[in-house]
C-alpha cells in the first residue's frame, strides 16, 4: 500500500512496518464498512420507490450504522465524498437530508436524495478500494472523532429524527476501537506499553457511558470528559508512533 507508505516514511524501521501490517489489517475492515453502507442505501432506495416506508427507514439505520464505523476515516481522507454523505446538521443532500423527509412521513420525496446517496457511496466503495488508508489519516480522524463525540453529538444528538443518535456515537467509538486495534495498539503496546493502557482505559471508559439506555440518562459532561480523554491520548501517541500531533480543532 503505497499511499500507507508514505505516512511512515518518518517512522523507525519496526514502527512503520508494524503501522504499515496494521494498515493492511484495517483496510478490509473499511471496505467492509462502506459497502455495508452502501449495500443498505440501495435497500433503501428500493423501499422507499416501493412506498415501504418502515422497510426504507431499517435500511436507512443499518446503512447509516456502517457509515458510522468508517467515520474514522471519512472527513479526513475523503473530504468531498465525505461532505456529500454525511453533511451536518445543515444538510441538503445524503444520509440526514434523507433522514429529515424519510422519518416525517414524506418518503416520496426522498427518492431523489436517497438515489444520488446511493451514487456517493459507490463512488466511495471504489475510492477506498483504489486508495486505502493512511497511517496518519487514521490518527488524525479517530482523534477528532473521538472529541466530537463528547463535543457535537451528545450535546444535541445527530440523528434526532431518526432516533439513532445514541447508536451513532456507539458506531463511532466502535469504529475508532477498530483503528485502535487493527493499527496502532500493536505498535504503541511495543514502544510505550503505559500509554496504551492508558488508552484501553479511555476506551473503556466511553464504551461504558455509551451502554446508558437513552440520551436523557447519558451523563453529557462525563461524556465530553472522557471522549476529550481519548482524543488527548491519540495526541499523545502521535509521536509515539513517528506521526504528526492530530489537530482536534476545526
Amino acid at each position: 500500500m503505497a499511499a500507507g507508505l508514505l505516512a511512515l516514511q518518518m517512522t523507525d524501521p519496526v514502527t512503520a512496518a508494524t503501522l504499515e501490517a496494521g494498515l493492511q489489517r484495517y483496510v478490509p475492515y473499511a471496505v467492509q464498512q462502506i459497502d455495508a453502507a452502501l449495500a443498505g442505501a440501495e435497500r433503501m432506495r428500493e423501499r422507499i420507490a416501493l412506498r415501504d416506508v418502515d422497510g426504507a427507514r431499517r435500511a436507512w439505520i443499518q446503512s447509516h450504522a456502517g457509515w458510522e464505523r468508517a467515520e474514522p476515516f471519512t472527513a479526513t481522507l475523503y473530504p468531498d465524498l465525505d461532505d456529500a454523505i454525511d453533511a451536518w446538521p445543515d444538510a441538503k443532500a445524503g444520509y440526514h437530508a434523507v433522514e429529515a423527509k424519510l422519518f416525517a412521513g414524506t418518503a416520496e420525496e426522498a427518492e431523489p436524495i436517497a438515489a444520488a446517496l446511493a451514487g456517493k457511496l459507490r463512488e466511495f466503495a471504489q475510492q477506498i478500494r483504489a486508495r486505502g488508508v493512511t497511517a496518519q489519516g487514521l490518527l488524525d480522524g479517530s482523534a477528532r472523532l473521538a472529541f466530537e463525540i463528547g463535543e457535537n453529538k451528545a450535546a444535541g444528538g445527530e440523528s434526532a429524527a431518526s432516533g439513532t443518535s445514541l447508536d451513532d456515537m456507539r458506531n463511532n467509538l466502535a469504529g475508532i476501537a477498530a483503528v485502535w486495534t487493527m493499527v496502532f495498539a500493536p505498535a504503541l503496546r511495543a514502544s510505550d506499553p503505559a500509554e496504551a493502557e492508558s488508552m484501553d482505559a479511555a476506551f473503556a471508559e466511553l464504551e461504558a457511558l455509551l451502554r446508558a439506555g437513552d440520551l436523557k440518562t447519558l451523563d453529557q459532561s462525563r461524556l465530553a470528559a472522557a471522549s476529550e480523554r481519548l482524543a488527548l491520548a491519540f495526541e499523545a501517541a502521535a509521536p509515539k508512533l513517528g506521526l504528526a500531533a492530530p489537530s482536534l480543532g476545526d
